[in-house]
Parts: C-alpha cells; structure tokens; sequence
C-alpha cells in the first residue's frame, strides 16, 4: 500500500496510544501540521510557546505513557530544548518532532531563515542528541524503518526522541506492506540472568533480620505501580517512596510509611530503615534533592533494581526486566518486625486565621480525593506537597531532578490532557508562575479543568530560605493574580477565580472546586514571605552547604 511519510508517522504515534500533540506552528512545519489535523483521533494542542509545548508534552507522557510535539526548525526547537533537557534528566518519553528545511536548501547550504546563516543543517540535531535517546533525520528511502525504530526506543527506553523531518518530506508517499501495530510487551529477561540475581537475593534475606522497600520514579515511566503494590501486599514489609516517584506506591497501603528523604526522614520512615539490615531499591535514583546524598540507616545494604538489569553484592545483573523481577520477587519470604503506624487523613477544620504553610497543605490532604492528579511546582510548593498523603489511585507529578521553574504549569497543561477523566490539582509559587503564566490561556481555550492554587509569597521563597533572605535579587514584581485569567480568555464564565487570605476563605475556595466541576478553578493564596515547610527548612540547609557560599 502507498502512504504519505507523515501520515505514517502519525498513524504510529496514535499506535502508541497518543492522542494530542502539542507544539507551535512554523512554516517548516505547515504542510505536515495539515495531516495531523486530518488525522482522525489525534488532536493538535497550540501552545504559546515551544517551551510550554515541551512541558505539557512531559506531563502528559506521566500520565499516558508517551507524547508527542511538533516545533519548527531553528527557533522553534530551540525554544523547547530546557523541556526536552527535564524530560531526559527525569526519562519521559516524548516523541519530539523538528520540522526542517526542504532538501535543497540543504543540498545547496542556502542561508535560509531559522538556520544560523553558515549553511550547516546538522548543529540542531547535535545539540538534541545530548538530551535524546535517538534521533533521525528521515529520509524516504529509509523512512518506515527510520519510523518503527526510533518511536520503539523512546517507548522501550522511556526517554525521547528527536525526529527531524524536512518540509517537504512529509507529503512523499511511499510503499509499505501494511501499517503494524506496534509492540506494547517490553523485551523478554534473560532467564538464567534473572534466576541467578533472584538467587543472590534469597541467599541475602536467608541471613537478614529485615527488609524494607524503597521505591522512586522508574516505577512509574514503566507503569509498573500494580505490579508493585501487589508485591508488596504480599511482602508485607514497610514500604517508602523518593519524592520523584511519589505514588508509586498505593499511600493508603497498610505498609506504606511516608517518604524517603535520607537521614531527614520523618519518624516513621526512620525507625523503619532502622529496623531493616536490606533495601530493595526499585527503580531509583538517589540525588541531592531526593536523598540529600544521606541515609536514613547508613548500615543498611542497597539490592537496586532497573528496568533493564539489577545490583547486588557489587554484581550487575543485565539483560532482565523490572517487571519481571517484582513477580519473581512476590515469590520471595520476607519479614520486618516494625509496625507500620496507622495514618488517617485528618479532617481540616478551618478557622478565621492567617493561612499559613502548614495549614494549606492540611486543607488541601483533607480536600483531594481518589484518582485526582497532584502536580507540585519546582521551589516551596514541592516540598511542601510530597509529604501529603495521597489516597488511592492518586498520582503525584514533580520534577526535583531537573528542577526548572515554571515546569509544572505546562505539565498541568499535559496531565489534564492525559487523563481529563481524573483532576489535575496544581501548586505553584508566584516566582514559577511568572515563567509561564500564558499557560492559563491554552487551559482555557482548549475548556480544561485543573484546581490551580498560587502561592502569593512575593518572590523566589525557597531561594530566600538557601541563601540571600532580604537580596534583591530574590524578589519579584507583584501581579494582580486571581485577575489573569480574565485577561488571558474572553470567556468569562470558563473559570472561577478567588483570592484567599484566610483558613476559612481557603476552606470556601475549595469547596468550589466541587460546584464547578468542569471549570479551571484559580486561587490566589497569600502567605507570608518567609513561612516556609519544614520539610523545605530542613533541605534549605544541606543545599546551602552542598553549594557552599
């Protein structure tokens, strides 16, 4: 059968589940954009700008599984580049497509517009695959086979891909036997390599006096949560997340005790690594803003397990699959003699006071409910979210690794995409918010719903709590904020926008969010400059140390 290159493509990114791509358009990309609007079941997202674009196109991959974005050459792709950076760093598969100059010009190196004028047509392509698993530029000879294999990578490997592809690529037709459904199975474990690590791990437990689970964010990009909590309803052993994997783990599990955040972990997370002599580390990463580089119990010994290979005993295991490793594991004895202690979600009962830190994140535990979506900005209002505790079937979206102000606006953007069955609940400090505040106009052209909440703190807070407290350069200009959103759309009745000051007012602003269920609610929250979480006080001060001023 005969198709056009870019439908190909599409009809395999739709194979991949996707349903909408973000972007913006340029004339490089014009004839391509044409086919996804014909495409039936894909939905093209405009967004302000490129950047937005890649925020949204990560926080949708969280949720669905894998995005796609369409940006044009030069201008367009470099604009998206701190997005596709995070999406790397924190390893979201986001299919990222360049629209690129038509082969002449590249033939003839013709200085033409979005091109640094040297008539070299490969720097941008170099410059992403530093922040890409793969990249093709597509050439029609070779394109189903470019295709098939590259969109398997950034679904196999869960990192992106960049997929440049000329203007006048897209319309070609080509000859292909059929178009095949893609494979959604994850590569087979080598058997005898899964068998010896799983060995190696019952000859560790045969001698240990108790075990504990610590997993983070791999869990997730795999979509491995049910695997997970089944194994460890089986286990029945404490249970703990990094903060960049929160809600891999059910919350409202039994053996669920928190977060991990290394020796400043709370009580319970604590006494239950000191109760353990063995980790199982499933799909983690420890970092500054995970772990502080510290340990809850610096005696204990790590198992660490990857999606594609294991570590024990200094051993590497390649060559065997995450998920298969958790079914071998549900097979396993385990044991840990620390009672896990019961943890109610404790009723916020308002009072005509001051919101302060504390509260808010109080309030919002006792508000949410099951399947919403949390997703917490880089700055105060992260660590002030990861220790809620979330109820079943919930979903948490940070980025504390790559840590780029103004993310999880566009990823808001992205998750209420993703799952518009579920809703999506944003904090965000006003610092963050100012990066990308345009955000707003796309929430609401496209009728979306997330719960934003704004924290009004007058400035760049978790900076004033690491360093330069009363620093100029720490302030921000004040915005009229629970205002923007009827500047940014011409509806008027598309949101609900309220300014809080109080417990009481915070406590009636929430109660909206159930009135309006199919509005964008925003609240405006004012608190004190300098009232920080504690858990943000406790990080503040390792980070002022680990940067040394």
């Amino acid at each position: 059968m005969k198709i056009k290159i870019g439908d190909y493509l599409l009809l395999q990114i739709r194979n991949y589940g996707i349903k909408q791509m973000f972007g913006v358009p340029g004339d490089y990309t014009l004839g391509f954009l044409d086919m996804v609007e014909e495409m039936t079941g894909l939905e093209w997202v405009g967004c302000c700008n490129e950047l937005d674009a890649a925020y949204a196109a990560d926080g949708y991959a969280r949720i669905n599984g894998m995005s796609a974005m369409c940006v044009t050459y030069g201008v367009g792709e470099l604009s998206a580049v701190n997005g596709i950076a995070g999406a790397y760093a924190e390893r979201v598969p986001v299919i990222v497509i360049s629209g690129s100059p038509a082969a002449q010009a590249v033939k003839t190196r013709a200085f033409v517009h979005h091109t640094l004028g040297e008539g070299i047509f490969d720097t941008f392509r170099e410059i992403f695959s530093k922040i890409t698993c793969a990249q093709a530029t597509i050439e029609v000879r070779y394109a189903q086979t470019q295709i098939d294999d590259i969109l398997r990578r950034c679904f196999t490997e869960k990192l992106p891909v960049y997929i440049e592809l000329g203007s006048d690529i897209a319309g070609i037709e080509i000859e292909v036997e059929a178009v095949v459904s893609p494979s959604l199975e994850m590569p087979a474990s080598d058997e005898n390599s899964l068998n010896d690590f799983i060995e190696t791990v019952k000859s560790l437990l045969s001698s240990s006096k108790g075990e504990m689970i610590i997993a983070d964010y791999e869990v997730n990009r795999y979509n491995l949560r049910d695997e997970l909590n089944g194994f460890i309803a089986k286990a029945r052993i404490p249970a703990t997340t990094l903060n960049m994997g929160k809600s891999a783990i059910n919350e409202s599990s039994p053996y669920y005790v928190g977060v991990y955040v290394g020796k400043i972990s709370d009580k319970a997370v604590t006494e239950a690594a000191m109760n353990s002599d063995i980790a199982l580390v499933i799909g983690a990463k420890f970092t500054d803003g995970t772990t502080c580089f510290t340990d809850a119990n610096p005696e204990i010994k790590y198992i660490h397990i990857h999606p594609f290979y294991c570590e024990a005993e200094g051993k590497i295991y390649d060559n065997i699959y995450m998920g298969d490793v958790i079914k071998k594991l549900s097979a396993l004895s385990f044991k840990n003699s620390f009672a896990v202690p019961h943890q109610d979600h404790h009723p916020f009962v308002p009072e005509e006071k001051k919101l302060t830190q504390k509260r808010l994140y109080e309030a919002i535990e006792f508000h949410l409910r099951e399947g919403n979506i949390l997703i917490a900005e880089t700055g105060t209002a992260f660590y002030g979210a990861f220790p809620i505790r979330l109820h079943k079937d919930s979903i948490f979206v940070g980025q504390p690794l790559w840590a780029s102000i103004g993310y999880a606006m566009g990823a808001t953007l992205g998750t209420s995409f993703a799952a518009n069955y579920r809703r999506s609940y944003l904090i965000i400090g006003d610092g963050s918010f100012q990066l990308t505040a345009q955000t707003i106009s796309t929430i609401l052209h496209y009728k979306l719903n997330p719960v934003i909440l704004l924290i009004n703190n007058r400035g760049y807070t978790i900076e004033k709590a690491i360093h330069g407290r009363d620093k100029k350069y720490n302030d921000i200009n004040m915005w009229k904020y629970s205002e923007i959103p009827k500047v940014l759309n011409t509806d008027d009745y598309a949101s609900v926008c309220v300014k809080v000051n109080t417990e009481k007012e915070l406590s009636k602003a929430l109660a909206l969010c159930n009135a309006n269920p199919n509005k964008m609610i925003f609240i405006e929250l004012i608190i004190d400059e300098f009232d920080i979480p504690v858990m943000l006080a406790e990080m503040a001060e390792e980070y002022s140390e680990e940067d040394k001023y």
